[in-house]
């Protein structure tokens, strides 16, 4: 399953692509520019860099938050409107969600710290 994500509570966001739980790529926004300028540019990058198409996309992934009220709006209509256009499934993620993921992931694992 092929998972296009997208997060825009930071002043620089990302776009990604999954693929059965392995990131294909990420392609992390300029930011000087805003979300609105910046995205659908960002999202056709990633896809024609990895010769996927919105066809194959099975499942959209947003961050719904905490973050920027414009940061949000804009991800959360963009990811809104591909679902809608290509008829896949949504899913949002709590952004602070995401984060403790990314720690629990990134953290040596001889360390024999225990996440809870």
């Amino acid at each position: 399953m092929i998972t296009l994500a997208l997060d825009t509570t930071t002043s620089t966001g990302s776009v990604a692509l999954v693929h059965a739980g392995e990131l294909l790529d990420c392609f992390v926004g300029d930011q000087e520019r805003t979300h609105g300028e910046r995205l659908p540019g960002d999202i056709l990058t990633l896809l024609k860099r990895n010769s996927i198409t919105f066809s194959d996309i099975e499942l959209y992934a947003v961050c719904s938050g905490p973050g920027s009220f414009t940061g949000l709006r804009v991800g959360l209509a963009t990811i809104q409107a591909l679902s809608f256009a290509n008829e896949k499934p949504v899913i949002a993620i709590p952004a602070l969600e995401a984060y403790g993921y990314a720690v629990m992931a990134s953290w040596p694992q001889e360390s024999g710290a225990k996440f809870i």
